[in-house]
């Protein structure tokens, strides 16, 4: 597992020089099974050892993520079916500028 382990060789040698390199986030290959209900974060990372898909390492690793994931699809499908068009801002816009050429009877 040393190769895989980046701080100690490459970029990351110099700049630590010797130190300790400590993992902020929960990461699955590098943190154990029993700290991950305390985590504040969950860093979905690479496992060397896997080459697991990133999408489906969330859904295995977090339990909501499917619902989440679904829900971001839902809002993404009916943006891009309801966006307005070119063609429709364009009118739009001219619209609006006919409007604020017509005379107002000030207060």
């Amino acid at each position: 597992m040393d190769g895989f382990r980046f701080w100690k060789s490459g970029y990351w040698a110099s700049p630590l020089a010797g130190r300790k390199y400590h993992i902020r986030l929960w990461c699955e290959t590098w943190c154990s099974d029993d700290k991950k209900s305390r985590a504040k974060t969950i860093d979905l990372c690479n496992n060397p050892q896997t080459k697991e898909h990133k999408l489906n390492e969330a859904k295995r690793i977090v339990a909501e993520w499917e619902e989440y994931d679904n829900e971001a699809r839902r809002i993404f499908e009916n943006f891009t079916r309801n966006k307005p068009t070119l063609s429709s801002l364009s009118a739009d816009h001219s619209e609006a500028q006919e409007t604020s050429t017509q005379p107002r009877d000030e207060l």
